[in-house]
């Protein structure tokens, strides 16, 4: 109850205080405005919070958070969680609510040939001796202006399947530098080199041009065909006082016979310290792999090829023997089936187990 007393409202003694309405609701605002106040006092500010959607975070694997969030601070990920979690740990400037939408990462692709994209639609359904003679006759023709074309088309199409980053080993690689700096992905590109050192100095340094927009150099390596203790050593040492990885590819069971080992001299004649890369190996023995594992070497793994009857459990077998192994797309000319960066959420769903 309450009585007028020379024109404003008093409390009778002994009975509860009431306040005209609008008196009322402006201390029932100003309190909640201070509870909010120390509320987001106590939490940390970020940019962006891309709440409730459904996150696959990188770790622990075969993880599901949802309703999940994502909280972003400075061009960098400062939180993954629940939704509600996130909610009581970060204050955001925007809040993007992304409707129970997949939240990943950007995905790897270790080993691509972006460079014969322009060829994807000759390759997808012809026998795998045809795509050979299709890609063959392609390397002989193209030019730095078409491989431009062709990798600057795969990198949208990486950017749609989730793909931010790849490593890439083909001709022109200073081409292929300039369609990533472009589409603003970033990648590591290895210029598929032959014994010329002068050479490959040169596109090393063009690639170099691009470091500041994400873009790395290796140097890729053909080991198909040769005799690597009679042809590799100039390039091993170059690359080792370049500092650079060496991509090595088309590594085939059957030089054994025509060249000895080709993987007992890859890394037994230390041609394969840490950091670099073996990529699409048709298929690796336990001896392989405890090599592989006792040097570091990484496996780039092209499920795709298993298309051409190569052995499909490459990645099973390197993850049993804790091998480092990644999954790439490889080239248009590879496989019977449409290339990774075609399914998308093949690569999404088998990312989450390749981590040993």
């Amino acid at each position: 109850m309450a009585r007028l007393v020379g024109g404003k409202v008093s409390p009778v003694p002994g009975k509860v205080a009431a306040y005209p309405p609008m008196q009322r609701l402006r201390r029932i605002i100003s309190r909640t405005d201070a509870w909010s106040a120390e509320g987001n006092a106590m939490k940390e500010p970020c940019d962006l919070i891309l709440s409730q959607g459904a996150v696959l975070p990188i770790a622990p694997p075969r993880t599901l958070i949802f309703p999940g969030s994502v909280a972003v601070r400075g061009g960098s990920i400062v939180g993954v969680g629940a939704s509600s979690e996130i909610d009581r740990r970060f204050s955001a400037q925007r809040v993007l609510d992304c409707g129970g939408q997949v939240i990943l990462p950007g995905l790897v692709n270790v080993h691509a040939q972006a460079g014969m994209n322009l060829i994807r639609a000759y390759a997808v359904d012809k026998p795998f001796h045809r795509v050979s003679s299709i890609a063959k006759r392609y390397v002989e023709v193209i030019d730095s202006w078409s491989t431009f074309v062709a990798a600057q088309l795969t990198c949208i199409e990486f950017v749609r399947g989730g793909i931010t980053t790849f490593a890439d080993v083909f001709h022109y690689a200073d081409a292929t530098a300039e369609a990533v700096a472009r589409v603003g992905i970033r990648a590591t590109v290895a210029p598929l080199v032959g014994d010329d050192l002068a050479q490959i100095q040169n596109d090393l340094s063009a690639i170099g041009q691009y470091a500041k927009c994400g873009i790395s150099s290796a140097i890729g390596v053909s080991i198909r065909g040769r005799d690597l203790c009679g042809s590799l050593e100039g390039v091993v040492a170059f690359a080792r006082a370049a500092g650079v990885p060496i991509h090595f590819t088309d590594f085939d069971h059957s030089q054994r016979q025509a060249y000895g080992d080709p993987f007992a001299q890859l890394v037994g004649g230390g041609f394969a310290p840490h950091g670099d890369v073996l990529a699409n190996p048709a298929s690796l023995d336990v001896e392989d792999l405890n090599r592989l594992r006792a040097t570091g070497l990484g496996v780039a793994h092209i499920p795709s090829n298993a298309q051409m009857g190569e052995q499909a459990a490459v990645a099973g077998g390197c993850i049993r023997q804790r091998v480092p192994v990644g999954l790439g797309t490889g080239s248009a000319a590879r496989g019977g089936d449409l290339p990774l960066n075609c399914h998308p959420l093949a690569i999404r769903a088998s990312a989450v187990f390749v981590t040993p």
